[in-house]
């Protein structure tokens, strides 16, 4: 009887400090509700925010229930800070994060930023005006991908749909400098080849026809494709490509 009372309060014990253990754990979890930032001299809170996802505070009405932060969550959030202005050229940026109450304040050291040292263009015609960067300039990974996004819409647009683009930004920690490289190969001109319309149930082969905006022998130019979509009303229909 008495082994048996042992063993009950031996397991007493043990559920007791369990649950010692869960309130401590608990009144341990960060609930963080508000996010500030110190030291971000290079960006407005709301663009930095807005940047690695955070809605503003001011958002929030009574139909809304305001975020609460979890640990894991913050440690998001640092990273994304970091990734930012990784990509606005600020290679040395370092983060603190400081918790007070229900504040979560990173403190932002954003170091130097880094500059083009170098834009080295190799295309057999003029992109020069097509680049979001030029020498002396931050290097900003968003303009570097604009331009990107203008050199491939400008060879689709004007009979290279098939030509190479080789773009890439060397960064170099020891000079701290930026250099970009846009090499454009197989630039070979094409023309529209013949068009084969095969007419389905609900159009007509020659109001098909009557919707092209290019003929054989013309200069390829993709949106001449996507308006003959658009107004033919057939999207998703194949259209010869070069």
């Amino acid at each position: 009887m008495k082994q048996n009372a042992a063993v009950l309060d031996i397991k007493m014990k043990k559920l007791i400090l369990l649950l010692l253990l869960a309130v401590f754990a608990h009144s341990q979890e960060i609930n963080a509700t508000t996010i500030k930032f110190k030291g971000n001299d290079a960006f407005f809170t709301v663009v930095l925010k807005e940047a690695i996802g955070i809605e503003e505070e001011s958002f929030y009405k009574f139909w809304k229930k305001s975020p609460s932060y979890t640990a894991e969550e913050l440690d998001d959030i640092e990273s994304n800070i970091v990734d930012f202005y990784h990509s606005k050229g600020f290679f040395n940026v370092k983060t603190e994060l400081e918790l007070k109450d229900e504040t979560a304040l990173f403190k932002i050291s954003e170091g130097d930023r880094m500059k083009i040292s170098k834009v080295e263009i190799d295309s057999p015609f003029y992109i020069k005006n097509m680049i979001a960067s030029k020498e002396g300039d931050y290097f900003d990974a968003d303009a570097f991908v604009k331009s990107k996004e203008n050199i491939k819409r400008y060879l689709q647009e004007n009979g290279y749909p098939k030509a190479k683009l080789d773009a890439k930004a060397f960064i170099d920690m020891a000079t701290y400098e930026a250099k970009l490289h846009f090499i454009i190969t197989e630039a070979k001109e094409y023309n529209f080849g013949s068009v084969h319309i095969t007419p389905i149930e609900s159009v007509d082969g020659e109001y098909i026809q009557e919707k092209l905006v290019f003929k054989k022998g013309e200069k390829y130019d993709s949106r001449k494709i996507t308006k003959v979509i658009k107004t033919s009303m057939l999207p998703g229909r194949s259209i010869p490509y070069p």
